[in-house]
């Protein structure tokens, strides 16, 4: 709708710099630099031709911008409460991350996105502090001088064991506190950038095959790791699974039963019985089973090593596996899709930046912001806590968190006032909405419609399985109910060339479109046409109701603009304006 555009427009804009640049247009006695209105398009456009006619709509738009907001204020909006609380929230939503250095946190993120590439297998040994040891137990509690003593007495006979070749798991069996240590032998499997706290993984990454590393001190105690080898991340594996469960004191006959089952299971699938059908018959699996057996996204260090080698076994979409057997059960696996970490590489660092953002190591960066803040506005280096000196002047020491609050202030003001102006009007007044209608209706006419269903999901892999059931003749009804815990299905009367993977050449009874993937929420969606209608016909009221709240919203506002227009004249100097398109040529 209109009004998510608008609101969408609000949050992008920033709010104008009164620097002693040269005025680009005026509102009233309100004046607007050309350097405020060049960074607020730079900023909103940043991947867009700069052509002179997207210059030009720009500035309608941020003119008319700066004059609803005007009008907020003048209604003195900004002492509401609810805006007060509103913009209160959001500095203390963004303060974190403005209270990190840019420079160092880029680092930190690079450095994740090289850790994120490989994943290495590595053995650890613990040595505790306290001599009965319990991952329950309180870290903060006070170690003394002899229990660090003794501890680094093990230290050193780990490191003279480890010296005369012998073998790293038979000295962590020994000496190893870990609760895990006879059954693992210090073994950790293989590991990926964020499964260690940072310090370890810091480390850990850092030596080369075969590398034992120094020990690293905790609180809890010393950590010494071993990598064994690494591999290379290919990307991320979506299959579906049939999993049958062996009992886990089975003996061998009940064993060797479960995998003839499964074998025969197997042999169904390779005939052409629908793989879906067979994960909801047999699949003993309880976390996928409910979602077609679906495993999404699977990366190397996530599952059994046999589980990930004969996942990567499969070469493409659709193959199945042999039954082969894990710690879990007996398995088989058919392939959906597979991405490389270039399929989406943009979205993979953006995932890897937002993962960075939330982890511990941005205290290097936080700390690191703080060292470079003291000697500015009055902070010093005596000062006994510089991060709550910062926190409360952070528009003193961040220029950025400063213009992000007042971009948020004002896009918030103008939602507020868009909705007391316009939308609450269009949508509340049905008789006037109604006139409207009726006064217009051979505007409202579909063309070319259909009733179609649009069935939406998290992820590719589960619109893959339901797409697959669809087009298996499974009916609407049925799927509906088999997938309604992952999946949302919508159906309505609509014009197939506003339908997105449609159009009016394919407006066609049974067809299906491809998926697509909504990159405002990362849900994905497909398209099912099941009737055609004779057209064109005209819409009722009903039908045609978003369109024509759309309409009169538009008609309420150019009314409300030209009356701001009269309040504070807009005045453009042609000259600064031919300047700055004259520089596009």
């Amino acid at each position: 709708m209109r009004k998510n555009n608008i609101l969408i427009l609000a949050m992008l804009m920033l709010a104008a710099h009164h620097s002693n640049g040269q005025v680009l247009f005026t509102y009233g006695k309100h004046p607007v630099t050309v350097a405020a209105f060049k960074q607020s398009f730079e900023k909103n456009n940043p991947d867009s031709t700069k052509s002179k006619s997207a210059v030009q709509d720009y500035l309608n738009l941020y003119i008319n911008f700066k004059l609803k907001v005007k009008a907020a204020y003048d209604l003195k909006m900004d002492t509401l409460p609810n805006q007060m609380a509103d913009r209160l929230a959001f500095e203390e939503q963004i303060k974190p991350i403005h209270m990190l250095d840019p420079a160092t946190l880029n680092d930190l993120i690079n450095e994740a996105i090289e850790h994120s590439k490989e994943a290495i297998e590595v053995s650890h040994i613990f040595i505790s502090f306290k001599q009965s040891f319990q991952e329950s137990s309180n870290e903060s509690e006070v170690v003394s001088a002899e229990e660090k003593e003794l501890a680094y007495r093990k230290l050193k006979e780990l490191k003279q064991r480890l010296a005369i070749g012998e073998a790293f798991e038979n000295v962590a069996v020994e000496l190893s506190s870990d609760r895990e240590v006879k059954q693992n032998k210090g073994h950790l499997g293989f590991i990926k950038a964020f499964t260690l706290p940072y310090p370890f993984e810091k480390i850990a990454y850092a030596l080369k095959d075969g590398e034992v590393s120094e020990a690293i001190e905790s609180n809890a105690g010393l950590h010494v790791f071993k990598k064994l080898r690494s591999k290379k991340v290919e990307g991320k594996t979506t299959v579906s699974q049939i999993l049958i469960t062996v009992p886990e004191n089975a003996n061998a006959n009940e064993v060797t039963e479960r995998g003839l089952f499964a074998d025969t299971i197997y042999q169904k699938a390779m005939s052409g019985v629908n793989f879906d059908s067979l994960v909801n018959m047999y699949s003993e699996d309880r976390s996928s089973n409910t979602m077609g057996g679906v495993v999404a996204n699977a990366e190397a260090g996530d599952y059994d090593p046999n589980f990930e080698e004969r996942m990567n076994a499969l070469k493409q979409d659709g193959e199945i596996s042999p039954v082969f057997k894990t710690a879990y059960g007996f398995h088989i696996l058919k392939r959906i899709k597979k991405d490389s970490l270039n399929t989406n590489a943009d979205q993979w660092k953006s995932d890897i930046k937002e993962l960075t953002i939330q982890d511990s190591r941005t205290e290097i960066a936080k700390e690191a912001f703080i060292q470079k803040s003291i000697g500015k506005n009055g902070l010093s280096k005596d000062e006994k806590n510089k991060e709550l000196y910062i926190a409360k002047r952070l528009q003193d020491f961040s220029p950025d968190f400063k213009n992000q609050t007042s971009e948020f202030k004002d896009g918030n003001l103008l939602f507020d006032i868009m909705d007391k102006k316009i939308w609450s009007k269009a949508s509340s007044d049905l008789v006037a909405i109604k006139s409207f209608h009726a006064a217009r209706k051979q505007n409202y006419q579909w063309k070319n419609s259909v009733t179609a269903f649009t069935i939406t999901t998290q992820s590719q892999a589960y619109a893959s399985v339901i797409k697959e059931a669809l087009q298996q003749n499974t009916s609407i009804e049925n799927l509906r109910k088999q997938y309604s815990e992952i999946s949302f299905t919508d159906s309505a009367r609509q014009e197939a060339g506003s339908l997105l993977g449609v159009g009016i050449a394919n407006a066609k009874q049974g067809f299906i479109s491809e998926i697509y993937t909504n990159e405002s929420d990362g849900t994905v969606s497909f398209v099912y046409i099941q009737k055609v209608h004779p057209d064109p016909t005209t819409m009722s009221f009903e039908e045609a109701r978003i369109s024509v709240i759309n309409d009169y919203q538009t008609k309420l506002e150019e009314a409300w603009i030209m009356e701001l227009k009269r309040k504070y004249p807009v005045t453009i100097n042609q000259a600064e304006l031919k300047k700055a398109l004259s520089a596009l040529d």
